[in-house]
């Protein structure tokens, strides 16, 4: 079995890429293209994806690849896959580089970029805006040929380092609430007055445990530091963080309040990828998209159905955002409106601008 006749390449020397959309929704792929294409990403999801993702709940098995694949452009989500390497044609020789996983949301005119991962003895060889750039450009035909227009945006989900902190201190059984409330004080200082945080400064508390859950954490899960991903990802992909609480509802209905409250993450920041590709976009495609996650991933009735305060939260400072003007982007928002929409200062950290105050009227 061969895949040699859906290999292109990367533009980068010789390294190969295949879109495994291009497999599975063809008509022309045969049962055996079919086979050599799962025997592939299933190379792909035993080794690099899951030493990426070595946590096995936060992993998706590879049984939903093959699902959401098969089902081609016919569900709300279309999902892209795209392996780049070497020697692709052979899944046994194969020499896995890179993955990009992406997912286009049919009625809503956007996307988001799921995941990049690459083998780190590559990553100045393929960089990872060449795999993105790709998947913009498979979303944007989708886009025209499903919905009938341009696309509106691809969105990108980053970790917020902050919030990341806070919660790990919370929900630490091996610390005291006094180290808990000196620990969180010291975080939400240094954070205001924009300094860089030293998780040295606080190992007094619980050294190990700071340790585990702060830079060394990261790097140990072959993962970049959630402060580094944000920076880089404004840098190299011309990111523009959205200036709201995000919160990534669950991904599926569950019972009860506390089920649902688990399996969402509120911990994210919510970026637009290569934003000034999109200066159209608004307001009111920010509030129909998470509408969109609600009934569509939530499966709930609606965003308030969940009976989730965050996402209450989230609802509210979108609906301020629209009442009182304020901009979407993060980096527009000024210190009045930030206390509209927090209640809190500015973080310098992220990107604010101290200025005076300024009254707006509801």
């Amino acid at each position: 079995m061969s895949l040699r006749g859906f290999i292109t390449g990367a533009g980068c020397g010789d390294i190969q890429r295949i879109d495994f959309n291009e497999i599975f929704g063809n008509d022309n792929a045969t049962a055996q293209d079919i086979a050599a294409a799962r025997e592939l990403l299933a190379r792909i999801h035993g080794g690099l994806y899951c030493r990426t993702f070595p946590i096995a709940s936060e992993r998706e098995e590879l049984t939903e690849w093959f699902d959401r694949l098969s089902d081609g452009e016919s569900n709300q989500s279309i999902q892209f896959f795209s392996v780049y390497g070497k020697n692709l044609e052979d899944a046994e020789r194969a020499e896995i580089i890179g993955l990009i996983v992406s997912e286009y949301f049919k009625g809503q005119g956007c996307g988001i970029i799921c995941y990049v991962i690459r083998e780190k003895s590559y990553e100045d060889i393929l960089p990872a805006k060449i795999m993105c750039d790709r998947h913009e450009i498979l979303m944007r035909e989708v886009c025209r040929r499903v919905d009938g227009h341009p696309l509106k945006a691809i969105f990108w989900e980053a970790n917020d380092y902050r919030a990341l902190m806070i919660k790990a201190i919370e929900k630490s059984d091996m610390m005291g609430s006094a180290a808990k409330n000196i620990c969180m004080n010291y975080i939400k200082s240094a954070f205001d007055a924009g300094e860089e945080l030293s998780l040295k400064d606080i190992a007094d508390f619980e050294n190990t445990y700071f340790i585990l859950h702060g830079k060394e954490y990261w790097r140990n899960l072959d993962c970049m530091d959630p402060r580094k991903r944000a920076r880089h990802i404004e840098k190299v992909y011309g990111a523009r963080r959205l200036g709201f609480y995000y919160v990534q509802s669950p991904l599926g209905w569950y019972d009860t309040v506390e089920e649902r409250e688990a399996m969402s993450s509120d911990c994210m920041n919510l970026y637009i990828y290569n934003a000034d590709a999109y200066p159209d976009f608004g307001i009111q495609d920010i509030r129909s998209y998470i509408r969109f996650f609600a009934t569509v991933f939530s499966r709930a009735e609606s965003s308030e159905a969940l009976g989730l305060a965050a996402v209450d939260k989230m609802v509210a400072q979108i609906d301020t955002m629209e009442d009182c003007n304020i901009s979407i982007w993060a980096d527009e928002q000024r210190e009045g409106d930030r206390a509209l929409l927090y209640g809190e200062p500015l973080h310098a950290e992220y990107g604010y601008q101290p200025v005076q105050a300024v009254q707006r009227s509801a």
